[in-house]
C-alpha cells in the first residue's frame, strides 16, 4: 500500500500548498484640503480621521477598503470655518457618499474649508455661589451654580464686534469677578478677534446679603435718576440730589441707573462707578460694601413746547419755525405734538380744522382762536379744541328757540364768526360762508324776519 501511495506521488506530483485568499482592501481613499479655514473629514465606516485647516490636510487622511464598499465621509466645520463643497470624487456640499469599484484602485476628494465670519464666546462657572451671565448683543444667557455652567453658554458672534458680557449674582451669592479674556468685577468687555473664553466666579455671601448703591448731583440743569430693579428714584436740580437717591440691593447683583433729562435740563455724563452717557450698569460690591456714582445734568439750551387735543372735531396744528404737525382726532393729538425749540426763541401755532369741523380755540399757553404765539422761557403746554360744526337748519333753529345748540357749539359758531362773545345772526352768516351750506326757502324767510339783533341772541360762555 505504501508503494501503490508513493508511486502515485511520483505521477501525479506533490499537492501544492494551500495559498491564502487574497486580500479584499484593496481600494484606499485619500482626502486632500482647500480654502482658508479649518474642519474636520472623518469615514464611516472608520479610518479616515483627517483635519484641514488653510487648505492642509493632517491626520489619517488615507485609508484602504474592502472593493465594493460604501464609504461615507462626513465633513464638519469649526469656529473658524465652515465647509462649502467637495471636488474631486464628490461634489456638493452634503456628506460625501462613495460607492467604491469592485477592482483595486485609488479614489481622491477634495474638502474645502472657507474662513468663518463668526467666533465663539464661552463662559465656564467657578466658587461656591450662583449668578447669571448674560451679554449684549444677545445671545449668550448662561446660569452658573456651584461652578457649573448650564444654558446658552457659547455662542457665535461676528469677528471684529464687541461683546459685552454682565454678571449678576443670585440673592445670597456675589460676583467674585472674571477669569480668561476678561479680569476684575466689572462688565466684561471683549473686541472679538477669535474665540474667547472667560470663567465667571459666583461665591457665597458672607456677613451679610447686600450693598449700598447711592447717587449724587452735579451741573446747572436738572433731571431725574431710576434704578432698575427699582429702589432709586432720585431728582437732581442744580447739582442737589433729593429723593430716594441711596439704595441697598443684593451683593454681586447688577443694577442699571437710567438717567432722564427734563425740560430744563441734559444729561452729560456720569463720574465714580460709571462714565460715559449711556446707562449706568454698577455690579455691586460684596455685602456690606458701597457704590458712589455722579449724575451730572446741564441747564439746557432747548424748551419743549407740547400740543394736546380736545373737542369732537378734527384739525391741525402746525409750527413757525416748523418742527411741530400734530393731528387732533376727537380730542386725541398725533403726530409731531412735542418738540424742543431753542430758549428766548418766539414760536406761533397756527390751528387749521378739518373739513366739517371748527377751531374752538386755545387754552393753556395761549387762548382765543388768533394764531398762539409763545415766548418760549421754559416748557409750555398748549390745547387746540377743534368741534364738529352743527348744520346750518340747526343754527338758525337756535336763534328763535334757544334750544337746537349746546352751549359749546354757540362758542364754537361766536369764535369762527363774529367772535362778539353773543351767538346771533352775524354767526350764522359766516357759517353759511365757511360750510356752503343751503338755506330752505322758510327757514330764509325766518332769518329775514329777525332784527338786525334778534331778541333771541345768546351771550356765548
Amino acid at each position: 500500500m505504501a508503494l501503490l501511495s508513493f508511486a502515485l506521488l511520483a505521477v501525479l506530483g506533490a499537492a501544492p500548498a494551500a495559498q491564502a485568499a487574497p486580500s479584499r482592501l484593496a481600494v484606499t481613499v485619500t482626502v486632500t484640503g482647500a480654502g482658508a479655514g479649518t474642519g474636520t473629514i472623518a469615514s464611516n465606516p472608520s479610518g479616515i480621521d483627517c483635519r484641514i485647516s488653510a487648505g492642509t490636510a493632517t491626520g489619517t487622511c488615507s485609508a484602504s477598503f474592502a472593493e465594493g464598499t460604501v464609504v461615507t465621509l462626513i465633513p464638519t466645520g469649526s469656529a473658524s470655518g465652515s465647509f462649502t463643497g467637495w471636488s474631486g470624487g464628490c461634489s456638493g456640499n452634503a456628506n460625501c457618499t462613495l460607492t467604491l469599484p469592485t477592482t483595486p484602485g485609488s479614489v481622491s476628494v477634495v474638502a474645502t474649508f472657507a474662513a468663518s465670519t463668526n467666533a465663539a464666546v464661552a463662559v465656564a462657572g467657578a466658587g461656591t455661589g450662583s449668578g447669571r451671565v448674560t451679554s449684549v448683543p444677545a445671545g449668550i444667557d448662561c446660569t452658573v451654580t456651584n461652578g457649573v455652567a448650564s444654558g446658552a453658554c457659547n455662542i457665535l458672534f461676528p469677528l471684529g464686534g464687541p461683546v459685552t458680557l454682565t454678571a449678576a449674582a443670585a440673592s445670597g451669592s456675589a460676583f467674585g469677578g472674571w477669569a480668561g479674556a476678561c479680569s476684575g468685577a466689572a462688565t466684561c468687555q471683549i473686541q472679538l478677534t477669535a474665540n474667547a473664553s472667560v470663567t465667571a466666579t459666583f461665591n457665597r455671601a458672607t456677613g451679610g446679603t447686600t450693598s449700598t448703591l447711592t447717587v449724587t448731583g452735579a451741573g446747572t440743569g436738572s433731571g431725574t435718576v431710576a434704578s432698575v430693579p427699582s429702589g432709586i428714584s432720585c431728582t437732581i436740580a442744580a447739582g442737589v440730589a433729593s429723593g430716594t437717591c441711596s439704595a441697598s440691593f443684593a451683593a454681586g447683583s447688577v443694577v442699571t441707573l437710567v438717567p432722564t433729562g427734563s425740560a430744563s435740563g441734559s444729561f452729560t455724563g456720569w463720574s465714580g462707578a460709571c462714565v460715559g452717557t449711556a446707562n449706568c450698569v454698577v455690579t455691586m460690591p460684596a455685602a456690606g460694601g458701597t457704590a458712589t456714582v455722579s449724575a451730572t445734568f446741564v441747564l439746557s439750551t432747548n424748551a419743549a413746547i407740547v400740543v394736546a387735543g380736545a373737542g369732537n372735531g378734527g384739525g391741525r396744528v402746525t409750527s413757525a419755525p416748523a418742527g411741530i404737525d400734530c393731528g387732533v382726532t376727537n380730542g386725541a393729538a398725533s403726530g409731531a405734538c412735542n418738540i424742543l425749540f431753542p430758549l428766548g426763541a418766539t414760536v406761533t401755532l397756527t390751528a387749521t380744522a378739518q373739513p366739517g369741523s371748527g377751531f374752538a380755540g386755545w387754552s393753556g399757553a395761549c387762548t382765543g382762536t388768533a394764531p398762539c404765539q409763545i415766548r418760549l422761557a421754559a416748557a409750555a403746554n398748549v390745547t387746540a379744541t377743534f368741534a364738529v360744526l352743527p348744520n346750518v337748519t340747526a343754527a338758525v333753529n337756535d336763534l328763535f328757540d334757544g334750544r337746537s345748540l349746546t352751549a359749546a357749539e354757540r362758542s364754537v359758531l361766536d369764535a369762527l364768526g363774529n367772535a362778539d362773545g353773543t351767538f346771533n345772526l352775524g354767526d350764522v352768516l359766516s357759517l353759511l360762508d365757511r360750510t356752503g351750506q343751503r338755506l330752505s326757502v322758510r327757514t330764509l324767510e325766518r332769518l329775514l324776519a329777525l332784527p338786525p339783533s334778534p331778541p333771541s341772541a345768546r351771550r356765548t360762555p
